[in-house]
């Protein structure tokens, strides 16, 4: 449009609407109206609660009965109802071996061997996703090419580091069909299907990474 220039902000509000409480664009606004900063970008407050969709959760905690530890973090996921599968390393072999290779030798616990599939997650959810006690075992993210929120989940990832898949659901109909299942019927992106190991969490970050806060 030639008049682009024209629209609010115009050039004309200041005077226009002293004398006639509104300019010629017809915007009508009181006596605190400031150009600067009416139309200043807003930061989305939502980027910074922990929000994200939880479609699914499974967990398997490797423990020991007398570890206090390994008590909390099973009353942590009581408490907020969440099941778990549990396996105390003192009498299964196997799953001794397995805290064992996540743990560079040692018989750690508690160890949480889990799997999440999250939507829409925000910058503060995945903070907590990806919090340093979580190793990341795997992570695909299906995305399209447009959306925003994949822009800014890729740039979280990429901003440190973390290696992930990238699907998108225009191009991969199993994929997108994946999706849908996931988020009743809808092809709700980035949806993050990742696989974690921590070792040892305290309560709060074990509740950020399951998204439980």
């Amino acid at each position: 449009m030639l008049d682009r220039r024209n629209i609010c902000p115009c050039y004309w509000h200041k005077d226009e609407i002293a004398q006639d409480g509104h300019c010629r664009c017809h915007l009508f606004v009181d006596d605190k109206y400031d150009p600067a900063t009416a139309y200043a970008p807003v930061l989305d407050q939502s980027l910074q609660v922990a929000r994200a969709n939880v479609r699914l959760r499974e967990i398997t905690i490797y423990l020991t009965w007398w570890c206090p530890r390994s008590r909390r973090t099973k009353g942590l996921l009581k408490k907020y109802d969440v099941p778990c599968r549990e396996i105390d390393i003192e009498r299964s072999r196997s799953g001794a071996q397995r805290a064992e290779r996540w743990n560079d030798g040692n018989q750690s616990v508690p160890t949480l061997d889990m799997r999440l599939v999250v939507t829409e997650p925000s910058d503060a959810a995945l903070a907590g996703i990806f919090n340093p006690k979580a190793r990341v075992q795997s992570l695909t993210m299906y995305t399209t090419d447009w959306c925003h929120d994949v822009r800014r989940a890729r740039a979280f990832l990429q901003g440190r580091g973390i290696p992930y898949q990238d699907v998108d659901i225009e191009r991969d109909p199993r994929a997108a069909a994946q999706v849908e299942e996931w988020n009743q019927g809808y092809q709700s992106v980035p949806t993050l299907d990742v696989c974690l190991v921590a070792t040892e969490p305290t309560e709060d970050e074990l509740a950020r990474i399951l998204c439980l806060v």
